[in-house]
């Protein structure tokens, strides 16, 4: 009975560098089931594999590896580990022998995150195959990237929100120079900003308090700018827009006087009162633009008989519970008073 062999198909015409498969068929056919010899078998294979890797590399073997980024460039605040801890995917066709480094571990890689980052529906991400030259500089000199793998690379920053809230008035110490007075109120500009971060963090702040400022020897207008800064704790918040302005306006004034008659406040029903004395003198500034535009009916005195002093029977503190408003400082001469009740 004549043996009948398979027959093992040839290495295609053409082809320089014969398959695995065929060379594995022909230990096979001629080594193991000829010899029967299980060391033959293993040494021959580890011959040919070794030959046959040697080939691939020669002819630029594509293998897949793995990028770690290292974020530069970061908001304030994060660390690249915050920002993401995603690896990217590739191919490389090396023409090296560096498989090992590719088949071990990842290989780093610096990414200035301001060069890459994208914004969207309050997301920052990147698209690595967008950047090939720059994920080339992560694989070995001599290889070439073949392909990026890596999808979408989302940043880990939180999902943004905005929202508007209010810019409260500072502490602020004024002293105005000698002969000048600040009489408007001390104005901001904006008094609404837009805080931006993450939603966590936008939910517990309402408002923004601004930090003393002290204006000292001025006269005119002065401007103070203030740069927004987010309390203590709130890391990842910044505003829109990012500075305040503050504005006092010290005038020139001249001092004034008038005469003006003492109203009760708060006395006994059916009951007469008579003040000693029955008229006080304010002493004011004003602005020297408003020189003579102030008159005594513009005010109004009050002795409130409900908040007696202490300091002896039928004695009463006056205040002041009405005046122009483009006026300064006022001193009530005299700041208490006698009464009598009938």
């Amino acid at each position: 009975m004549n043996d009948t062999h398979t027959p093992t198909p040839s290495p295609q015409e053409g082809s320089d560098t014969p398959s695995i498969k065929y060379l594995l068929g022909r230990i096979w056919r001629r080594k193991v089931r000829d010899n029967k010899s299980s060391l033959v078998l293993l040494v021959s294979f580890i011959v040919v594999f070794a030959w046959w890797f040697l080939q691939q590399l020669q002819n630029g073997q594509i293998i897949s590896t793995t990028l770690s980024p290292r974020y530069t460039s970061l908001p304030a605040g994060y660390l690249s580990s915050e920002i993401s801890r995603e690896t990217i995917s590739i191919n490389v066709k090396m023409n090296n022998f560096n498989i090992l480094s590719y088949m071990v571990g990842e290989l780093p890689i610096e990414i200035d995150m301001s060069a890459v980052v994208e914004k969207k529906n309050g997301q920052h991400f990147w698209v690595p195959s967008k950047f090939p030259t720059l994920l080339s500089s992560g694989i070995h000199d001599g290889d070439e990237l073949d392909k990026v793998t890596s999808d979408t690379i989302f940043f880990n920053m939180g999902d943004e929100t905005v929202k508007t809230i209010n810019v409260l008035a500072p502490d602020v110490q004024v002293k105005p120079r000698s002969g000048y007075e600040v009489f408007a109120p001390i104005m901001i500009s904006p008094t609404q900003v837009k805080v931006i971060g993450p939603k966590n963090e936008i939910d517990a702040i309402d408002h923004i308090n601004l930090p003393a400022i002290s204006l000292r020897g001025i006269s005119g207008e002065v401007h103070d700018t203030i740069t927004l800064s987010a309390p203590e704790g709130y890391r990842r918040l910044y505003f829109s827009p990012e500075e305040v302005v503050i504005t006092a306006i010290a005038e020139a004034y001249t001092e004034e006087t008038v005469t003006i008659k003492v109203f009760p406040a708060n006395a006994p029903r059916g009951r007469k009162v008579q003040f000693i004395p029955s008229s006080v003198k304010l002493r004011y500034h004003v602005p020297l633009k408003n020189y003579g535009s102030v008159s005594a009916k513009d005010f109004r005195i009050e002795a409130d008989l409900s908040s007696r002093s202490n300091e002896g029977e039928n004695i009463v503190y006056l205040r002041l519970v009405s005046s122009p408003s483009n006026i300064g400082r006022v001193d009530i001469i005299p700041e208490k008073v006698y009464y009598l009740i009938k």
